[in-house]
């Protein structure tokens, strides 16, 4: 619960940039722990970054689907349906 209310303070106090962002992905983009899954879903939803980083939430999606079920972090859920429904645009797309 710290790392998630960590990331989540990032981008409550404005402090947030490129450097950050990349920072947390190189960090989390292969955690799988619903409530860092959370924490970063909801940064990238405060700092209206979704489209940017739509294969982060698109991983999540896959995550979810390979075990077949939503998971006991129903938050974690919530955000990640929030942050794809955010997303405008394909162009960010890697694959």
């Amino acid at each position: 619960m710290k790392k998630r209310k960590a990331i989540r303070c990032l981008s409550k106090l404005e402090i947030a940039n490129d450097v950050v962002h990349e920072k947390l992905l190189s960090l989390f983009t292969n955690d799988y722990n619903e409530e860092i899954r959370y924490g970063m879903y909801r940064y990238f939803i405060e700092l209206d970054l979704c489209d940017r980083y739509m294969d982060y939430f698109i991983d999540g999606l896959k995550e979810k689907a390979s075990k077949n079920r939503i998971g006991s972090f129903v938050s974690e859920y919530m955000a990640l349906e929030e942050g794809i429904k955010m997303i405008k645009s394909s162009d960010a797309l890697k694959n």
